[in-house]
């Protein structure tokens, strides 16, 4: 892609498409949500290890907009970036990223949204599930993990952005009880 078509993607990015981004927080300072984990789902942070099946498993399907998530995977290893990945049947279903400073991770990127991360704030994304896995409560598993780990490395505020035009996202975090920041 030349350069001034990068330039018009970009633009046409923070004009037209970043406007319908919600910003979400939840706060770590109150009792977490309780939620069973299936013992069929097998959750961890990912290592650099993992690289290779999460390739072939999830690589295939991260397609449109997600299909700039796979540089996230180069930074496997990353101390300051967790990648969380859920696991059915030896094949990996859904992978979540978690930055534990929003003033460090892609939330910055968000124009409209960078100046309400604060001191102590993590950030949760991209998030995906593989299609065939979605409505089958893994990432309500893997949120439940992920919010106590933000916790126990003393994060104060758990921040993530999505599409406002996913209403169906949009009631999935209030029912969590995040909060519109």
């Amino acid at each position: 892609m030349d350069f001034g078509r990068k330039i018009l993607k970009y633009a046409h990015y923070h004009l037209f498409e970043e406007r319908h981004l919600v910003c979400f927080a939840y706060s770590l300072d109150r009792p977490l949500i309780q939620f069973p984990i299936s013992d069929l789902l097998k959750i961890h942070i990912a290592t650099p290890a993992d690289y290779k099946q999460i390739t072939r498993d999830l690589f295939p399907v991260l397609i449109k907009e997600h299909e700039y998530d796979k540089h996230y995977f180069l930074r496997l290893g990353d101390p300051r970036a967790q990648c969380f990945i859920a696991e059915r049947e030896g094949k990996i279903i859904h992978y979540a990223w978690f930055f534990h400073d929003a003033t460090a991770s892609p939330f910055m990127k968000v124009w409209s949204q960078r100046r309400k991360a604060k001191k102590g704030d993590a950030y949760v994304g991209p998030v995906f599930t593989h299609p065939s896995a979605r409505g089958t409560l893994v990432y309500s598993s893997v949120l439940v993990r992920i919010l106590d780990y933000a916790r126990q490395q003393g994060c104060r505020r758990l921040l993530l952005v999505i599409d406002g035009r996913r209403p169906s996202a949009v009631r999935f975090y209030e029912r969590w009880n995040f909060e519109h920041v």
